[in-house]
């Protein structure tokens, strides 16, 4: 949520000052192209995710989040060299010099940026199960832990504690909706009926009241009235 995401920003700023922020949010600015992505691809997913789920049940909508996972982090990793390579080669020494060394700070945002993407993975299946107060029950014990991390790792890491706090947070997340999602795989491959299809929803009921109304008019007059 807000707090989880954007919480680190006052703690930073009220132990270390604005300086300190201000080097956290340009070290950021490396990785938010993959922030963005993820938000995206969520929004998009959902409506694919609840018709993989209706049709083909857990199972098949595990194997698309698995090859979503997959192509996530190779892309993930490949986007994560260039900043890496250009580091590497002495790119950072054109940063102003307020900036200097947040080479350990990009990778650490880096790493926060993959486990997102892997959260939202699971975050948009729960959501399609309509799983929405495992969710926000994850989100609360999530975000206080990440929150208490960054208030402690500030005062011996410095800014770069406070991303570890809010990454690790995030893994816990992560983590929780996981093992929600393939729990309930697991349920269903035991023999736990899944959602028919939302064709097979609509029509069934409807068939069923206009055979009951075609066999209720195909009475005779008189049969009809005493009913």
């Amino acid at each position: 949520g807000w707090v989880q995401q954007s919480g680190y920003i006052f703690a930073v700023g009220f132990v270390l000052g604005a300086a300190a922020v201000g080097e956290m949010v340009a070290a950021r600015l490396f990785v938010v192209p993959l922030l963005l992505v993820g938000v995206a691809w969520g929004r998009m997913f959902l409506p694919q995710a609840t018709a993989l789920l209706v049709d083909g049940g857990e199972a098949l909508l595990l194997a698309r989040c698995g090859r979503v996972l997959t192509v996530a982090l190779i892309g993930s990793a490949l986007y994560l060299t260039i900043p890496a390579t250009a580091f590497l080669f002495g790119v950072g020494r054109l940063l102003p010099a307020d900036y200097a060394g947040c080479e350990i700070q990009v990778l650490a945002w880096g790493g926060f940026a993959v486990i997102t993407l892997t959260r939202t993975i699971a975050s948009t299946a729960l959501m399609a199960r309509l799983e929405f107060r495992a969710r926000f029950a994850m989100t609360l014990v999530s975000a206080g832990i990440s929150l208490a991390l960054v208030v402690v790792l500030i005062r011996p890491l410095g800014a770069t504690g406070a991303i570890v706090g809010m990454a690790t947070g995030e893994l816990l997340m992560t983590l929780m909706a996981w093992r929600v999602v393939l729990a309930a795989r697991n349920t269903q491959a035991r023999g736990t009926p899944r959602l028919s299809s939302v064709s097979t929803v609509l029509e069934e009921p409807a068939g069923g009241l206009l055979d009951a109304s075609s066999e209720r008019d195909a009475r005779p007059p008189a049969e009809r009235r005493h009913a």
